[in-house]
């Protein structure tokens, strides 16, 4: 399982840091850059930084950086070890429960290898594994892997009370690396109930709650401390909609599609992108979301109505509601059905293809047949991962793909825009200008596109076109320090602050012998003086 994790997505360790969060959550984060007690206290305590709370993760960020410095290798490293883990413990846990229904049953082995292998080399894993900042969704999976078996081996062993409070440990860990699993409760009573069998009578309803309390309560920790991040995140950061912005029947359409999406989409993975924006602005009466949640409710209500003859698929089925109930964005809009929210919910589907092909298992014919679909359907899915993951390996890789993915669509514009601020930095001003008037023509009134464009044509000494965007201050950059102070400050008050500060750098080395100019470039510098803010 490890090998084979590691083979589809070794290409992933050449990646670097992309300017898509990783330049926020590591390179510029100053409070990952050591291990000292004031940067752990900011770890455990901090609201404002992120709309989450993971200080394991955080605490994972900064041992590496600690160790390593600003290099990507072993930030890919990480995310990579801890995906072929999680395809290990994957692999014991399928196994453990078919041995549940099934012990002495013949090719069991082979089905838990084939149903972890299906999860471990899909193309929706490429984002998790590929991308720095979302390598804290395997870290989270790991341990809670390690919690559902420490689960497992507890549930008949009324005294194991060693491996409860490992199953209990190791759940809190991974909600301490990211959030992702605060529906786990309800899913672990699902599998109980349905699944494993523990829930016959009111005796066994009532043991089952109760072991649940505990993961109810340290849910209930984080959760509150998630909302805190949540509503008390700064920035860029925007405050949670209200219902009047986005209202209840709006969510619940959203979630209804968010649960529907994730089932079949595993099945076509095809036309996969860094950002999907179905969600961004959308009527919840389009026939998209009416179906979504026809197929919801009406798939609901068949495995409750044959759920004495399909248990298993009843309990699959809740744990995959349960599961991603922190990926519906209910206190999201707009919102984005990203390939890494279903890291978490296909454990569910694997462990339930494993399960199907046991039971072909004792018919030949259908054995030999299955056998051979799952090989050519492995296959093809490891190349496509491969191919997936190529392009998180760096920022304009990235960019150019989402542009293809997305062709026309208005969120253009924010890629065209990140396209332009990475060339620029990197000093490749034709081609930021390039990026930048694509971004104006697809929203011509935005004023971040106009400043960027001009301030690329002043910085390669084209005052006079820059004039037509950032007014006379351009062309009269050269000789006036107060026209470019009035320049800055208004960049200030538009709240333009990269800008602002882009703008004075530009014209300190395009006057690196005026007084004038360096005086302003400090002050655009004092007026931005704290901590990078998230880019997204």
């Amino acid at each position: 399982m490890a090998a084979a994790a590691w083979l589809v997505f070794r290409g992933t360790l050449g990646g670097g840091f992309l300017q898509w969060d990783d330049d926020i959550n590591v390179v510029n984060n100053p409070h990952v850059h050591a291990l000292g007690w004031a940067n752990l206290r900011w770890m455990f305590t901090d609201a404002q930084y992120m709309r989450r709370y993971l200080p394991l993760g955080w605490l994972r960020w900064a041992a590496d950086y600690a160790a390593f410095g600003p290099d990507p290798r072993p930030f890919h490293f990480g995310n990579l070890l801890f995906h072929a883990a999680d395809a290990v413990l994957l692999f014991a846990a399928i196994r453990a429960l078919l041995r549940r229904r099934a012990a002495r049953s013949a090719g069991l082995e082979v089905c838990a290898a084939l149903g972890a292998l299906s999860w471990a080399v899909h193309p929706l894993r490429a984002e998790a594994v590929a991308w720095i900042s979302t390598g804290q969704y395997c870290q989270a999976v790991c341990f809670l892997l390690l919690s559902f078996l420490a689960y497992l081996a507890a549930a008949d062993r009324p005294r194991a009370r060693g491996l409860r409070a490992a199953a209990l440990a190791a759940f809190a860990a991974s909600l301490l690396s990211y959030p992702a699993a605060l529906g786990y409760p309800a899913a672990l009573l699902a599998l109980d109930a349905w699944v494993l069998g523990r829930c016959r009578d009111r005796a066994g309803w009532k043991r089952a709650l109760w072991e649940k309390a505990p993961y109810a309560l340290v849910t209930a920790l984080v959760l509150a401390a998630t909302l805190a991040s949540r509503y008390g995140a700064r920035g860029i950061w925007t405050p949670p909609p209200t219902l009047a912005q986005f209202g209840l029947g709006a969510r619940l359409m959203q979630a209804a599609y968010v649960w529907a999406y994730f089932l079949w989409k595993p099945l076509f993975p095809f036309h996969l992108a860094p950002v999907y924006t179905a969600l961004v602005d959308f009527d919840p009466l389009a026939w998209p979301f009416l179906a979504s949640a026809a197929l919801v409710l009406g798939l609901t209500a068949l495995l409750l109505w044959r759920r004495r003859r399909w248990p298993a698929a009843l309990g699959a089925w809740l744990c995959h509601l349960a599961l991603l109930v922190p990926m519906l964005g209910l206190t999201e809009h707009p919102h984005y059905a990203s390939d890494r929210y279903v890291y978490l919910a296909s454990l569910v589907w694997s462990a339930a293809l494993g399960g199907a092909l046991l039971r072909l298992w004792p018919r030949r014919p259908l054995r030999l047949a299955a056998l051979g679909a799952a090989a050519v359907l492995l296959a093809l899915a490891a190349r496509a991962s491969a191919a997936q993951a190529r392009i998180w390996h760096d920022s304009e890789t990235l960019f150019q793909a989402a542009l293809a993915r997305l062709g026309p669509d208005p969120y253009r514009y924010d890629i065209l825009l990140r396209l332009g601020r990475l060339r620029e930095s990197e000093g490749r001003l034709p081609q930021a200008e390039a990026a930048f008037r694509q971004a104006l023509a697809a929203r011509p009134d935005e004023a971040e596109a106009k400043g960027r464009l001009g301030l690329v044509l002043f910085e390669q000494g084209r005052a006079a076109e820059a004039e037509a965007y950032l007014g006379p201050a351009a062309r009269l950059g050269r000789e006036s320090a107060d026209a470019q102070a009035a320049l800055i400050a208004g960049f200030l008050r538009s709240g333009l602050g990269g800008e602002a500060l882009e703008f004075a750098r530009a014209a300190a080395r395009l006057q690196p012998d005026s007084p004038g100019a360096r005086e302003n470039l400090a002050l655009a510098e004092k007026a931005l003086a704290r901590p990078a803010e998230p880019a997204r």
